[in-house]
């Protein structure tokens, strides 16, 4: 199997030229805004007052998504928090690393009525599947989907511990209230709401989130 099966040129460009790369700067902001050294390099440098509100907005998605505490620094708040935060940034490096690699990509003309893409649970097969709904995506949106495949088959997790495998009414910042570091760190959905929460085009107020809400209340 070649690198793209059944893909016609221009959706194959796309992917190639636009969505890989974009994936890749999604895990590149995630691990820059979680870092410390990034952080401390910052403070010393530009007035606290001008990063702060990015500081914090980091402190609520670590909170808010995998319940990670930590201070205004970003350093952790205890041991624990330590450790997760450790894990949480590691596995975000797998990712990344991830994309660097040659992995197949298969497209399905056949329409998946839930699921743009989707990985198999035999971990060996490192493909991604793409239906018709793919292609309806917004291009963050069509990152984001890769950042959250490849969670899945790079990081060894099947299903969707603690949201079901279609959590509606999810306001990607929020994350999902009671979830717990331990379920959230084996869900690709948490992965994907923290990439698509630091990325600069994020909006909450998007119908996307807020229609989905009104539907399901």
């Amino acid at each position: 199997m070649g690198e793209y099966t059944n893909f016609s040129g221009e959706v194959e460009d796309m992917i190639r030229l636009t969505n890989l790369p974009a994936a890749k700067r999604m895990c590149d902001q995630v691990l820059n805004s979680t870092s410390q050294r990034t952080v401390e390099a910052a403070l010393r440098s530009v007035d606290r007052r001008l990063i702060q509100p990015k500081i914090d907005w980091v402190r609520t998605l670590l909170f808010n998504i995998f319940s990670i505490l930590v201070d205004a620094d970003l350093d952790p708040r205890a041991k624990i928090d330590e450790m997760r935060l450790n894990i949480l940034r590691t596995n975000f490096q797998t990712v990344r690393n991830g994309f660097d690699v040659v992995f197949p990509k298969v497209y399905h003309d056949n329409p998946n009525e839930i699921l743009g893409a989707w990985t198999s649970r035999n971990f060996s097969d490192t493909t991604v599947n793409f239906s018709p709904l793919y292609l309806d995506l917004k291009p963050a949106d069509q990152a984001v989907t890769l950042v959250h495949e490849r969670a899945h088959t790079l990081l060894r997790i099947s299903g969707h511990p603690g949201t079901g495998d279609s959590p509606v009414c999810i306001l990607p910042h929020q994350g999902v209230k009671g979830l717990g570091f331990d379920q959230a760190i084996r869900n690709a959905y948490c992965y994907e709401w923290l990439a698509t929460s630091l990325d600069a085009t994020y909006n909450p107020h998007d119908p996307a989130y807020t229609d989905a809400c009104t539907i399901h209340p």
